[in-house]
């Protein structure tokens, strides 16, 4: 166990500079200038699964977590991860477990990353368009993802229907 202060590990795998971060207990989700969204299993450092879908940098990310709804339910179903990019679009995709999902990397045939959509991502849930500008910001607790942007908006997004409910 590492003093404070002292070096844990060092994790590596992104091939640009790392803008966003968020944690839920072992499992680390970065945002990257290389357009990707990595998921860490920090416990012994590895990249356990590599999301793609964004076509700029990602600047922001966060990890939603299920809440009790008034009826009982939970939303989401199981924790969620958002992301924003300068490319204007909000992404959530299901948070893989490290230990319990298989490895994932999301590569197209030619062996870079793709631009995946729900069809080909088992992990992509919802690609949200609608800022005309970076996305910048987001959040969520429960249903509701919130997201800001350089459009000088913000956005409220349903998670059980998908939609874009206030501006």
């Amino acid at each position: 166990e590492p003093m404070c202060g002292q070096h844990a590990c060092l994790v590596k795998g992104h091939e640009g500079g790392v803008w966003a971060m968020a944690v839920c207990g072992d499992t680390v989700v970065s945002g990257s200038t290389d357009r990707s969204v990595r998921v860490w299993d920090i416990a012994d450092g590895r990249c356990t699964h590599v999301l793609w879908g964004h076509t700029s940098t990602v600047r922001c990310c966060k990890i939603v977590m299920p809440r009790r709804m008034p009826n009982g339910e939970f939303c989401p179903r199981k924790p969620v991860i958002v992301t924003g990019s300068r490319d204007m679009t909000v992404r959530v995709w299901w948070l893989p477990s490290p230990r319990r999902d298989p490895p994932w990397t999301g590569m197209g045939a030619n062996g870079i990353g793709q631009v995946n959509t729900p069809q080909t991502d088992p992990y992509l849930l919802y690609s949200w368009p609608g800022h005309s500008n970076s996305v910048r910001a987001v959040d969520g607790w429960g249903r509701w993802v919130v997201s800001g942007s350089y459009d000088s908006t913000v956005r409220v997004w349903d998670l059980l229907t998908g939609e874009c409910r206030w501006r």
